[in-house]
């Protein structure tokens, strides 16, 4: 059911596009949660305050241009289950429950920590939230023109672009995403059908329906 948003979306090879729209949505004042069900095996019915019709595996939470993020359940956390050795910072909370309610942020590894051999000197583990979302258009006329934009604001809407690998996917032309791992011990793929998404903001909702695309052989340039 929805009531006063609504939410569509499309695709390419590198990007899963998403359009939030309602006729008394202020996206530039307006928290908006943005839920996504990838995974058949795991996620949270709940995000915060927020309730879900569907279980969602990511959510990506909207607070202002500079304040826009993707974060993912710690259960289905590629991150969380790969380096839980090496970062000693890694939120272990709910890493082990398939329903747990605990989100963190969509890390990638850009260091291990080491010492350096002849000084001693030890440099630590690095990391980057590749996660948070960058305001702009690839309008190169527009004053908002950034050519790395995740997002924009129009008129009661937000549009958006976010890379399939960071919703732990595989191959999104044959619909493959990552297997759950923590039940596997290792990273593998598993083939989905299709996908839910839902948005919701302030007395306003679309609950989480679902989405598919073709699958696709051959890339068109």
């Amino acid at each position: 059911s929805s009531k006063g948003l609504s939410i569509s979306a499309k695709t390419d090879v590198k990007y899963l596009y998403l359009m939030v729209k309602g006729k008394n949505l202020n996206p530039e004042k307006d928290r908006i949660i943005i839920p996504v069900d990838i995974t058949p095996k795991s996620g949270s019915y709940s995000y915060k305050n927020y309730k879900f019709n569907k279980a969602a595996d990511f959510v990506i939470d909207m607070q202002g241009r500079k304040n826009t993020k993707v974060n993912v359940q710690n259960y289905y956390s590629r991150y969380t289950f790969s380096y839980k050795k090496y970062d000693d910072s890694i939120e272990n909370k709910g890493a082990h429950k398939k329903d747990t309610d605990v989100f963190v942020p969509v890390y990638l590894s850009i260091g291990r920590g080491m010492t350096l051999p002849v000084d001693k000197k030890y440099i630590p583990y690095k990391k980057y939230d590749t996660g948070k979302l960058t305001y702009g258009i690839s309008d190169t006329k527009s004053k908002d023109y950034n050519s790395l934009a995740d997002f924009y604001y129009a008129d009661n809407a937000v549009e958006m672009r976010i890379p399939w690998g960071m919703l732990n996917f595989r191959d999104p032309s044959h619909k493959e995403i990552e297997d759950d791992f923590n039940e596997n011990g290792r990273l593998s793929g598993l083939k989905i059908k299709n996908i839910y998404i839902g948005a919701y903001a302030k007395n306003l909702t679309a609950d989480m329906n679902s989405y598919t695309w073709a699958k696709w052989d051959k890339t068109e340039y």
